[in-house]
């Protein structure tokens, strides 16, 4: 899959000073609702030691890292999903990311407008969660619909299959109703065919990011963000959006990290995403896949010849090359694996596809 991540919140909490922090990309940064109406769009390399220490040891000629698309969405106010503001727009463009980046202002400053006048994260969130949850409600309602339609005139096997769709969404209805999207049931029913043809927004992962000052109001707005986030079972980071585009530079608590390469890392984990690598003399480039995807799936990933006519995959691990310096040497020391069609393709693998067609 190619990751992408919509970056959404309430008007004027600074979504376009992020992006545009986050990827060095122009964005209209203004101080009043809906300055940003198309979403602004900007792909970032994802940065992997790995990748070099690939080229290097191989002497490939050409580095080509795997990508993360953000995408700056409009702002979304509270009736959206009746229309309000750019509602139809947002929701549209939403449903199409992978993962969602949701910023909440947790700064006080008298010369940025607030939509609601007063500094609530929690309140800004929600309305944000519940315009989300009031679309995909809409979403649920017309397939119910079309579904107890079909349910009349269809064979015993299509009755029931129809049955237990019917089952599920009515129990997806319920919970989303009375706001309890536990984790582990979110990612059993993102399983099915139905439910992944929906695209609804509530069952997309998402990380909460919030925009901070220097102040201790923008502290404690925080910390309330990051007690919510734990008890939905998520995660909150913090940017100083406003230094950060003085700067060109963000960093997290933990200092360590560069922002975007957490933001990156933290995508990953929310999609469940690994790391595969191709090399021949000309290139090295990483390929980013769900975990647990076999190997010619993978292969599928690199050219859809090759996972039709896949016979077998040569394996070595990144972690092998780096440590022995050679293919050879790793060739010498039995670290080189054969594997077949069913293998699960590990972060780090390098892998080379043979294959018929």
């Amino acid at each position: 899959m190619s990751l992408n991540c919509g970056i959404v919140g309430l008007p004027n909490v600074g979504k376009s000073t992020i992006f545009k922090a986050l990827t060095n990309h122009h964005a209209v940064i203004e101080n009043y609702p809906f300055s940003t109406i198309e979403p602004n769009i900007a792909r970032l390399n994802v940065h992997d030691k790995r990748l070099v220490q690939i080229s290097q040891i191989t002497k490939s000629k050409q580095i080509i890292p795997a990508s993360v698309e953000f995408i700056d969405i409009a702002g979304l106010v509270k009736g959206a999903s009746k229309g309000e503001g750019l509602g139809n727009q947002f929701l549209g463009h939403i449903r199409q990311v992978n993962a969602i980046f949701h910023v909440i202002r947790c700064f006080d400053d008298v010369n940025i407008t607030h939509v609601h006048e007063t500094l609530d994260p929690i309140r800004d969130i929600e309305i944000v969660e519940l315009e989300l949850i009031l679309a995909d409600l809409e979403v649920i309602e017309k397939k119910l619909k079309n579904l107890q339609n079909a349910h009349k005139c269809s064979d015993k096997e299509s009755t029931r299959k129809n049955q237990q769709n019917l089952v599920v969404l009515e129990q997806l209805k319920k919970k989303l109703c009375d706001s309890n999207l536990e984790l582990a049931w979110i990612n059993e029913v993102s399983n099915c065919d139905m439910i992944r043809e929906l695209n609804l927004i509530s069952l997309k992962p998402r990380i909460y990011v919030c925009n901070i000052d220097d102040s201790q109001i923008s502290k404690d707005c925080a910390e309330k963000v990051s007690i919510w986030a734990q008890n939905k079972k998520s995660k909150s980071l913090n940017i100083n959006g406003f230094q950060a585009v003085q700067c060109h530079s963000l960093h997290f608590n933990e200092k360590s990290d560069n922002a975007c390469e957490q933001l990156i890392k933290e995508s990953y984990r929310l999609l469940d995403l690994i790391t595969f690598f191709t090399k021949n003399k000309n290139e090295v480039r990483a390929w980013e896949i769900k975990k647990g995807t076999s190997a010619q799936k993978a292969a599928g990933k690199i050219h859809s010849d090759m996972e039709r006519g896949f016979i077998r995959a040569e394996i070595i691990s990144s972690h092998d090359l780096v440590q022995l310096l050679s293919e050879e040497k790793v060739r010498e020391a039995g670290k080189v694996r054969i594997e077949g069609k069913n293998y699960q393709i590990q972060d780090g693998d390098i892998m080379n596809v043979r294959f018929n067609i």
